[in-house]
């Protein structure tokens, strides 16, 4: 062999020893980060895969690191950076299936930051292209029937549910128990704000005691019995102009607010049953899932 030919293998094995190097350097952060999410220290995770991420910004398996971001922020209990985590893995997604992945696990972000209609709008883009796996597709009707009963759309809660029923035989769930779940509806306890208003402007605090607020109503019975007696005496003692200029400020401070008060707790009332029962029956979803 040839000086020549001899350097020229020598250069080939350097070269590939080189590029083993570089892949074994490039991994060094993730597989880090790794290594601290196992130990259970997110916070340094986040940081080597932030590291990673900013040092090899054309590395081809960046979906995969901005994934485990995602997973890190969502275990340390940050849902809105483990939702940019999972938008910045989803840009990078190829094959509908895991553009698919990735949209569940932001709609499950939305969930976990109270914003259920992000999520149904996240988990409609998911069943316009419905992806090959049937797995996926089972997670994806359960977690919209999840954002169905948070944003009170019931029968779509129950089309959805259904569909996930359907998949679930094995573990026993039936179409039937999904039916009886969502058929409660009509039990949640209600107050209407119409009636509170009626009831305070007959009798100051009572809409307010209706919606259980009892101090609130004390409270409003008391200061619009004083303005009413102190207006009453002005009349009396024949202070007209008194009775006027104190009574108006008093009735659109006191009168006026203690209406508004009512309609307020009366909608907060409704708000906090129909979230109360949301969330029985999202429990009762996930024992049927187990």
């Amino acid at each position: 062999m040839s000086i020549l030919s001899r350097w020229l293998v020598v250069a080939l094995l350097c070269g590939g020893v080189s590029v083993v190097c570089m892949a074994q350097t490039n991994r060094r952060y993730v597989d880090l980060a790794d290594r601290y999410v196992r130990n259970g220290n997110l916070d340094a995770a986040i940081t080597e895969y932030y590291r990673h991420i900013y040092l090899h910004p054309d590395d081809e398996s960046l979906r995969d690191v901005y994934i485990r971001l995602g997973e890190a922020y969502r275990d340390a209990g940050k849902p809105l950076e483990c939702l940019r985590a999972f938008s910045a893995a989803l840009d990078r997604s190829r094959t509908s299936d895991e553009r698919a992945r990735m949209r569940l696990e932001i709609a499950m972000a939305h969930l976990i930051m109270d914003q259920p209609l992000q999520a149904q709008l996240t988990l409609m883009r998911i069943l316009s292209q419905p992806p090959s796996d049937s797995a996926l597709m089972v997670r994806v009707h359960r977690l919209a029937g999840v954002a169905y009963i948070l944003n009170e759309q019931w029968s779509d809660a129950a089309a959805a549910l259904t569909k996930w029923a359907r998949h679930q035989q094995d573990s026993g769930v039936t179409v039937k128990q999904i039916a009886t779940l969502l058929a409660d509806t009509t039990d949640v306890p209600y107050r209407s704000p119409s009636l509170a208003m009626v009831m305070s402007a007959i009798v100051p605090g009572s809409g307010q005691i209706y919606c259980g607020e009892y101090l609130d109503g004390l409270n409003a019975l008391l200061l619009n019995g004083a303005m009413i007696w102190s207006g009453y005496t002005q009349i009396v003692e024949q202070r007209y102009l008194a009775a006027l200029l104190v009574g108006i400020p008093l009735v659109s401070r006191y009168y006026m607010g203690n209406l508004d008060h009512a309609e307020r707790y009366a909608n907060a009332f409704n708000d906090r049953a129909r979230r109360a029962y949301a969330a029985r029956v999202i429990a009762k979803i996930a024992e049927l899932s187990d």
